[in-house]
């Protein structure tokens, strides 16, 4: 155990946030400290405010969809190599001899296991084909 000035470069350099001997004020001790804390309330807050904000509007962009569309098939024409989150991946299906296009964001993880000419689910809606998504599982 060290003795004397040596303890207190030691208790200083094991507690760097609480030293013994400061450089500053314990107002701005305090100050730092609640800084700190603000900003990590703030990131742990805003991103799964952020993560929901999507999801809600997402949900919202799809929910007509899935209570009154209809079911048909599609061909995935391309997959986006963009870097990012999201992949685009762009496809074709028809409806009552019309031919339609339709994209969609999707996670990269479930983009890589589709190719393009792959066969896919469309949802589409009934009034408006042109409303449409992929739809898997």
């Amino acid at each position: 155990e060290p003795t004397g000035e040596v303890k207190v470069v030691y208790r200083n350099l094991m507690h760097p946030l609480f030293p013994a001997r400061r450089a500053w004020s314990d107002t701005e001790h305090i100050l730092w400290i609640g800084l700190v804390g603000a900003a990590s309330i703030v990131t742990l807050g805003g991103a799964p405010a952020l993560y929901a904000w999507g999801l809600r509007k997402r949900r919202k962009k799809y929910e007509d969809l899935f209570r009154y569309g209809t079911f048909t098939t599609g061909t995935i024409r391309s997959i986006s190599e963009a870097p990012g989150l999201y992949t685009t991946i762009k496809y074709d299906f028809e409806v009552g001899g019309t031919s339609y296009r339709g994209y969609m964001q999707q996670p990269r993880e479930m983009a890589r296991y589709w190719s393009a000419s792959d066969t896919v689910a469309i949802l589409h809606g009934p009034e408006d084909p042109s409303r449409s998504c992929i739809v898997y599982r």
